[in-house]
């Protein structure tokens, strides 16, 4: 995820620096906090706004009721 994230830096533009919309679908802090204080931490990002969707329905129930869980963070 580090390596994805790095590899996007290179199409903001430069002054002022555009933001980044980190997203998952995975409920894992590793995979999600962890990775954005990285990028606060070694990118000079703050964090803008994030959300944790939590899982809802059952698979095979209905569609319009199910959804994975999620993670996003804008970070500018």
């Amino acid at each position: 995820q580090r390596q994805i994230f790095a590899d996007t830096l290179s199409l903001l533009r430069p002054a002022p620096r555009g933001q980044v919309l980190y997203s998952t679908c995975s409920l894992d802090p590793e995979e999600n906090r962890a990775i954005v204080e990285w990028a606060c931490g070694w990118h000079s990002f703050r964090v803008v706004s994030q959300t944790s969707t939590l899982p809802e329905g059952l698979p095979g129930g209905d569609a319009a009721a199910y959804h994975d869980g999620s993670y996003s963070a804008l970070l500018g």
